[in-house]
């Protein structure tokens, strides 16, 4: 399909993708985003890991394009900040119960390690923060999300204790009262 879209040229605009591999002009040279790529993200979890003064740290990440650029591009920016990673851990996409409370048990090995970067689809947060609850290690790790998690209340309702203290990211956002008016406004006979 990809390959169709590029031999007639027709453009691709995306609310919500924010994969690095995206930028790639050789690729999706016909390709456009509304909300930056993931590596924006990745430096700003990094920047707020050095606000903390934390300098091992653990990384959590979910399987696919979203984990996987945002993992490479947090790496990328760490090691040039000389943070280092106690553990990588990746969430595959099939994950159950007894997978995040064995993610939680190896995060627990490195007890120095206890502030976690989470680049998380919206459901592997939630799962963790249900495993962190079961294993009663409320308080015990101080994540920083992406923004898999930014600001859905309902990912945390019921697991508020596992998710106290964390701290997330999430995209700047301004309605535009002139663009709501004009799409409100839009007819079948008019639609330009």
């Amino acid at each position: 399909m990809a390959n169709l879209l590029r031999l007639f040229k027709i453009p691709q605009v995306s609310y919500a993708s924010t994969g690095t591999s995206l930028s790639d002009k050789s690729r999706y040279d016909f390709f456009a985003r509304t909300v930056p790529p993931d590596t924006y993200q990745a430096n700003a979890l990094v920047d707020l890991v050095e606000r903390f003064n934390w300098s091992y740290v653990s990384l959590v990440t979910s399987e696919g394009q979203y984990g996987d650029s945002g993992m490479t591009a947090f790496l990328r920016e760490a090691k040039k900040r000389s943070i280092c990673i106690a553990m990588n851990e990746k969430v595959p996409q099939n994950a159950d119960a007894a997978y995040y409370n064995s993610i939680l048990q190896n995060l627990r090995t490195k007890p120095n390690a206890r502030g976690v970067v989470l680049f998380l689809r919206a459901e592997d947060n939630r799962g963790l923060l249900e495993a962190a609850m079961a294993q009663n290690y409320t308080r015990h790790f101080s994540f920083i999300a992406s923004d898999g998690w930014g600001k859905q209340d309902k990912l945390v309702q019921g697991v508020e204790d596992a998710a106290d203290g964390a701290i997330t990211v999430e995209l700047a956002t301004n309605e535009i009262e002139e663009f709501n008016y004009h799409i409100g406004n839009l007819t079948e006979d008019h639609s330009r």
